[in-house]
């Protein structure tokens, strides 16, 4: 039994799911909050107070699209489908992900937000890869020496089936 992955689905636009986001970190009492998006990724930014400082938390959103091929899309019975020459199911299947991964975000946060605000973890503790650091990288980007908002690597499935689209389309 394959399990479903979270939001697959959704009709929530993300321009709806970003507005719960930043309405969400606005409720918690704080001021500072932006966001920002291009062709690969987006990106939220806001500022939490804690007992010692006030830290700024950003999160990078690697959105589905040209960088990382049709492995990032799959129909609902989790099959790959050759989308050669039909750029109208792709961009559908692209925009369908990026929905998905910005209800996904949306989760992240609230779910951090809940456990700090349930004593179950400190702000430090739940967001502790997202704090931005001095000199504007996440401790996440600075431990693992990759520069800000970078795209993650494809996974050896991921290039396999972009050799199999691009002999589909004769590439």
């Amino acid at each position: 039994m394959t399990v479903r992955p979270f939001a697959q689905g959704t009709v929530v636009s993300i321009s709806k799911t970003r507005a719960e986001i930043e309405d969400l970190v606005t409720r918690s009492g704080e001021k500072t909050f932006a966001s920002g998006l291009d062709l690969e990724r987006a990106a939220i930014q806001f500022d939490l107070a804690t007992p010692s400082a006030r830290v700024t938390i950003r999160f990078a959103l690697p959105l589905a699209g040209s960088s990382f091929g049709l492995a990032e899309l799959r129909k609902p019975r989790r099959r790959f489908v050759s989308l050669a020459n039909r750029p109208a199911e792709i961009q559908k299947l692209y925009e369908s992900e990026n929905r998905r991964r910005w209800r996904c975000l949306l989760l992240a946060i609230k779910s951090k937000l809940e456990s700090v605000a349930s004593g179950i973890e400190t702000i430090e503790q739940a967001f502790l890869a997202q704090i931005v650091t001095s000199d504007g990288r996440t401790v996440h980007e600075r431990v693992l020496g990759t520069p800000w908002l970078a795209l993650p690597e494809k996974s050896q499935e991921a290039r396999s089936v972009d050799a199999i689209e691009a002999t589909v389309s004769g590439q």
